[in-house]
């Protein structure tokens, strides 16, 4: 079998028993001698590329995927400044109903970026951040999604990247966690606003990731059970990944989301299937609907399972019988 019928063999539930080893590409296992060793002694590539132009404002997990997005009437700008904790990224959009702008800095682990100075601080930054979302324009990018997954051939997997839900957009990106969760109890109605403003743009995303040559969608949701309150996943999050998630098997696809750690169970009406340690999900998990939220597990519970769990990507299946 080749790298990428490995990986697929597991999405697919047809697995035989050998266990897919493989790295993120390019990013945490970068080009050279080591990369070259690891690749001849069986290591396979995952990469990921987006099949749709971004949902405004863009990602900033990584710098490539800030701007790769249209918005109708909102003027962009990136300026860079340094100071004694090094370079700071500026990004700012002006709109006709008012201006917001972040602040970032790059971490030297993932070199990934982190907010410093959230696009949301008021009220007002609400109503300036859902006009930048309604007026996204979306765009297919199906070529550079093909170019990149011939080049790959079958020494892996090739992902097509979407952007994260709304709650965890919103959470992650435009407020941060303290705002949001005291916006929900000052000022819930701009907060549901928004919310749902994301969620019907999204679905528009969806339909052109829906009709792309992608046979894996990843959502890069960073699911954490310390941050993400049980209750708001279950009230936002889990709705949104089972309606998209039928979209998507209904044209052949699979949705695999990254949870980072999660402290609660998820459950089918039917039967659960989840980790052999009570539930706990790292890494990569395979939405397949209906689904909903179960118990938490006890705290002590938790801290054992992650004491004791490998701290490699796993992928954990939950499927309706």
């Amino acid at each position: 079998m080749t790298h990428k019928d490995r990986i697929m063999s597991v999405y697919r539930r047809k697995n035989n028993g050998s266990i897919p080893w493989a790295a993120y590409g390019g990013f945490l296992l970068p080009s050279g001698e080591n990369e070259r060793r690891l690749r001849n002694s069986g290591c396979g590539w995952i990469q990921w590329t987006p099949v749709c132009s971004w949902l405004a404002p863009g990602m900033s997990h990584m710098t490539g995927w800030m701007f790769e997005s249209e918005i109708r009437n909102v003027e962009t700008s990136l300026r860079f400044a340094w100071d004694a904790d090094g370079r700071a990224i500026l990004r700012t959009y002006t709109t006709p109903v008012g201006t917001i702008h972040e602040e970032l800095r790059q971490e030297p682990g993932y070199h990934s970026l982190w907010v410093k100075k959230f696009f949301i601080e008021s009220r007002e930054d609400y109503r300036v951040m859902q006009y930048i979302v309604e007026n996204t324009v979306f765009r297919p990018n199906y070529e550079a999604f093909i170019e990149a997954r011939d080049n790959l051939g079958t020494d892996g997997l090739q992902l097509a990247v979407v952007d994260r839900s709304p709650f965890q957009k919103t959470l992650i990106e435009l407020c941060g966690t303290e705002r949001l969760y005291f916006d929900f109890l000052d000022m819930p109605d701009v907060v549901e606003d928004l919310l749902e403003a994301l969620a019907l743009k999204q679905d528009e995303a969806y339909r052109i990731v829906a009709e792309s040559p992608a046979e894996v969608v990843w959502m890069v949701d960073n699911v954490t059970g310390d941050i993400t309150e049980p209750r708001m996943f279950e009230k936002y999050s889990v709705p949104f990944y089972n309606k998209q998630a039928r979209l998507l098997h209904d044209a052949g696809k699979l949705l695999a989301i990254h949870f980072e750690r999660a402290k609660w169970r998820l459950k089918s009406p039917a039967r659960t299937r989840t980790s052999r340690r009570g539930g706990a999900l790292s890494a990569c998990l395979q939405w397949a609907p209906p689904c909903r939220l179960s118990r938490p597990m006890p705290p002590g519970r938790t801290r054992r399972w992650w004491r004791t769990s490998p701290r490699a990507s796993a992928i954990s299946t939950v499927k309706a019988s």
